[in-house]
């Protein structure tokens, strides 16, 4: 009998050789993705009302948001056979960078007259949390094994 626990799920059944579901990583930026687009897509509507500044602010903040939430699945997907000390490590790390390089992006466009930074913040703002809500659905319904025994072939 095999005692291997295997996760539920859309792809429990299609592994590859190492046990691993081939493309969670994009299956898991897709699903932060689009509810970030759309909810960034909302800002940049009603950004139209405020004029050009507001319009190219809202643009630069999606931009900003997708460049720095993008980054993470795509790079812990090739940090997923590691110790889940540095795997942990690497993940505080990931998302100390990814917030620094926003604050000087932000701290570096706040005084661009061609745009209004008002607007930027509110895109990053509604597009982070859209982004991490579309995140944490798609975890819980991928049941993605983090840490844990690795699902041999049967």
């Amino acid at each position: 009998m095999n005692s291997t626990a295997r996760p539920a799920g859309p792809a429990a059944d299609s592994r590859d050789r190492s046990g691993e579901r081939p493309g969670v990583a994009w299956m898991l930026l897709r699903a932060g993705l689009l509810p970030a687009l759309a909810a960034d897509g909302v800002v940049v509507l009603a950004a139209i009302a405020s004029g050009g500044e507001a319009v190219v602010g809202a643009l630069v903040g999606t931009l900003l948001t997708v460049a720095a939430f993008g980054v993470g699945p795509l790079l812990l997907r090739y940090a997923r056979n590691v110790e889940p000390v540095l795997l942990f490590a690497l993940a505080v790390g990931g998302y100390l960078a990814v917030v620094s390089v926003l604050a000087v992006a932000f701290a570096l466009l706040s005084d661009a007259a061609w745009l209004d930074g008002g607007w930027v913040g509110a895109a990053i703002l509604a597009g982070a949390a859209s982004w991490l809500v579309g995140q944490a659905w798609a975890t819980a319904k991928l049941r993605v094994l983090t840490f844990g025994d690795r699902v041999t072939p049967g």
